[in-house]
């Protein structure tokens, strides 16, 4: 009995433990996420619009920005979270405030770093201090970066998109094909210079390639297959055919 007694003390510890920390996640939603500054800094007519008022920024973006695809945290572009995972897309919905709360209780375990802007661990990790005063309380390490680490430049935990760091190859690819077609379109009448295909000839007689092998005969006679034949071909001021028409 005893043995029983201690196991069910055990377990409903076990229970109250898991219980206090659900509730603790629970409560993570966007706004725990949600930077006004960072909000506002992003969209100029944001800025010209509310200046720094919180509350009008936040519910900006409930209203406008989420479907506007407008960044409103540092910390993760719930958009692109929601939009890597389908099956928290098929879990969640329209319910914004459970990406968040995924994300912190099993997203950043899971390693889903879609989305993700900042790694509340990395950053803990770097700063001893932050380690010292929230130990592995994620949700407290994040909101210790909105609050003081930003300002205070602390760039560890920071994740850059691979889209930022990626440089666009396109360019000399595209500029070298130019180039070899261009080099390629100029180097047609250099091959052969002076000796263009028969089409260019406007007779199209391939025996004017032989012309070039005698000539004397084709000075002197336009018909140089017969140069001496006169009488077949009537000419003006040839003695030869003036006798035989007498």
């Amino acid at each position: 009995m005893k043995n029983r007694t201690k196991k069910f003390v055990v377990l409903g510890m076990a229970v109250a433990m898991m219980a206090s920390s659900t509730l603790c996640v629970s409560a993570t939603g966007l706004r725990d996420v949600f930077n006004a500054k960072y909000y506002a800094d992003s969209y100029p007519d944001l800025k010209a619009a509310f200046g720094d008022n919180e509350e009008a920024l936040y519910n900006h973006f409930i209203a406008f920005g989420l479907s506007e695809n407008r960044q409103m945290s540092p910390i993760i572009d719930i958009q692109a979270y929601r939009a890597a995972y389908p099956d928290l897309d098929a879990a969640f919905g329209d319910n914004w405030d459970a990406y968040v709360e995924h994300f912190f209780a099993f997203g950043m375990k899971e390693g889903r770093t879609e989305g993700i802007l900042f790694n509340p661990l990395e950053y803990a990790a770097a700063y001893p201090d932050v380690a010292a005063a929230y130990g592995d309380d994620i949700l407290a390490i994040t909101e210790h970066y909105l609050t003081f680490g930003i300002a205070e430049g602390r760039t560890a935990g920071v994740m850059v998109k691979e889209s930022e760091t990626t440089s666009s190859g396109g360019s000399s690819s595209g500029s070298s094909s130019d180039n070899s077609g261009s080099n390629s379109g100029s180097t047609d009448k250099p091959v052969t210079p002076g000796k263009d295909p028969q089409p260019e000839n406007p007779g199209g007689d391939s025996g004017d390639d032989s012309q070039p092998e005698q000539p004397g005969v084709s000075d002197n006679n336009p018909q140089p297959e017969q140069p001496g034949v006169s009488d077949n071909n009537p000419q003006p001021g040839t003695p030869s055919v003036s006798g035989n028409d007498i």
